[in-house]
């Protein structure tokens, strides 16, 4: 029986989530949901009742996600995140609501969390997330209970669409994470209930110009972006125009 990737000593638990079957709520209600690979050359696949990994965690590893993950259903999915309080941010196509950080070290952890999981998961989907020595760290901090600003600071984005397109809609589907470079720095991605989680994964300190919007204790700052006509929605019209 394979071994806990977390604590590293007992047996993992049958079926553990890798993203929380909260997640799916939306999408599952309407049949299985729509999974949009980071790679144009892959197909747009299918996930009946979310993705499971038997090889991850052992059953009190994943009693330690379990208050994070009911955090990240009530601030994700259960709050209110229409248009309403957010400004336009001045000199770009973003607009920007700050909350404040009353909530940081739990909005914190449970992205820590998906992270985490996402690196350490051997299933497909999460290819594109690999943290090298960096998930050791992470792990750490995990099972310590403990985060900080400065070690895999988060910037959130909420997407927007002015009508609802059941494919197109950022809140009925869900996008593999994926990881990136900016200016040599590296960066991870994940889409969760119509929200971008961009974390900083370098073991080096980003560049504060990197870092702008980040949460922290004192303020969680929220990026507005509409979905129609960015990156990631030019992205997938090109993966159903060429799987069609």
């Amino acid at each position: 029986m394979a071994i806990c990737k977390l604590c590293q000593s007992a047996p993992c638990k049958p079926k553990a989530h890798i993203i929380p079957k909260w997640a799916y709520g939306n999408i599952l209600a309407n049949g299985p949901a729509a999974v949009v690979p980071a790679d144009q050359d892959q197909y747009i696949g299918k996930s009946p009742a979310g993705e499971y990994d038997t090889n991850l965690v052992c059953i009190a590893c994943e009693e330690l996600f379990s208050p994070l993950d009911s955090f990240g259903c009530s601030f994700f999915r259960d709050s209110d995140w229409g248009q309403d309080g957010f400004e336009k941010l001045t000199g770009t196509s973003y607009k920007i609501k700050t909350l404040p950080g009353d909530h940081y070290e739990s909005l914190h952890k449970f992205a820590m969390s998906l992270l985490w999981r996402s690196s350490a998961t051997d299933r497909k989907n999460f290819n594109g997330v690999n943290l090298g020595p960096r998930e050791q760290v992470l792990g750490k901090m995990l099972l310590g209970n403990t985060c900080s600003p400065e070690l895999f600071p988060i910037r959130l984005t909420r997407y927007f669409t002015p009508e609802k397109i059941p494919l197109l809609d950022p809140e009925h589907f869900l996008m593999n994470p994926q990881s990136t470079k900016i200016s040599g720095y590296s960066f991870t991605r994940i889409f969760i209930y119509g929200f971008e989680i961009f974390f900083s994964t370098d073991s080096r300190i980003s560049p504060q110009t990197l870092l702008e919007f980040c949460a922290s204790p004192k303020s969680i700052p929220i990026l507005g972006q509409c979905f129609t006509g960015s990156p990631d929605m030019v992205s997938i019209k090109k993966m159903i125009q060429i799987h069609q």
